[in-house]
């Protein structure tokens, strides 16, 4: 089944990669085009919210870039200098388990714009998110896929484990 519905937290990574993005480039072009396409499709960000939410998101970085060893990476791809899709992925250090402990990433999201897709666009920034996730130390990497996602990640070695399950504070 297709869980995108649930990914809320996807939408920080998408955001905060597209204002980094701009921050950098300063690409109005692309801010107000590119980055209102993904901000919309990605949903529920009306124009009125864009600086609460952009607080909520500096707010969470500065949070999981804490002192507990976790930091977020976030990823752009270009193609022809436009961006053309974005990731961003988690690296923690998970507390001792009977199977597993030390450094693992959580893939938080990944998105290519329309325009790109069906390019190996996807494949590319996937391949640079699980580089990136081995280089800062991780060892396993998670996600919860969308039924779109699944076959790419599949490809690269992902398998399916459980179906992640959440208690949403504030429905």
């Amino acid at each position: 089944p297709d869980h995108s519905h649930n990914q809320r937290h996807v939408n920080a990574a998408i955001f905060y990669n597209v204002w980094r993005y701009y921050q950098a480039t300063t690409d109005a072009e692309f801010l107000v085009d590119g980055g209102a396409e993904m901000m919309l499709e990605i949903g529920l960000i009306g124009a009125t919210e864009v600086d609460s939410f952009r607080t909520r998101v500096t707010n969470w970085l500065a949070e999981v870039g804490g002192d507990n060893g976790s930091q977020f990476i976030g990823l752009i791809g270009l193609v022809a200098g436009s961006p053309a899709a974005t990731s961003g992925v988690t690296i923690y250090t998970s507390p001792p388990h009977p199977r597993y402990e030390g450094r693992e990433a959580y893939l938080m999201s990944m998105f290519v714009r329309p325009a790109f897709r069906r390019q190996g666009i996807g494949t590319a920034i996937l391949i640079a998110t699980m580089n990136a996730a081995k280089i800062a130390g991780a060892g396993n990497i998670w996600l919860l896929a969308t039924d779109a996602g699944a076959p790419l990640y599949r490809r690269h070695g992902f398998e399916s484990r459980s179906e992640y399950m959440a208690l949403v504070a504030n429905p």
